[in-house]
């Protein structure tokens, strides 16, 4: 098993929410909104490691994600994946306006 760097590549999945943070919060973002659409794609990133795919923010394409949902759906309530799936999509939206991804694999 790889050892998990302790230097984060620019493009890695933490590095950006820290930005994505501080985006929402120059928003003035609810507090819980900041929570939860900052927690989704930490947990996605968890996720993406534990299975050997790709964490840096321009290699996770659709087919990740729906992965990552798909397992949500099967240990937790509709409701939370629903709460992740919204944080993902404000995350991958804001990623794109940033120009860190060609584009976000949700419409905006």
């Amino acid at each position: 098993m790889a050892e998990r760097s302790t230097v984060q590549r620019i493009g890695d999945v933490e590095t950006m929410v820290t930005s994505f943070r501080r985006h929402l919060r120059a928003e003035n973002k609810a507090d819980q909104t900041v929570v939860a659409y900052t927690y989704a794609p930490l947990q996605l990133a968890e996720f993406l490691r534990d299975r050997g795919m790709p964490s840096d923010v321009a290699s996770i394409h659709r087919e990740h994600v729906e992965a990552f949902l798909e397992d949500l759906l099967g240990r937790r309530s509709a409701a939370t994946a629903n709460n992740r799936y919204r944080g993902l999509v404000a995350f991958f939206s804001w990623l794109a306006e940033e120009g860190e991804v060609a584009s976000s694999p949700w419409p905006a």
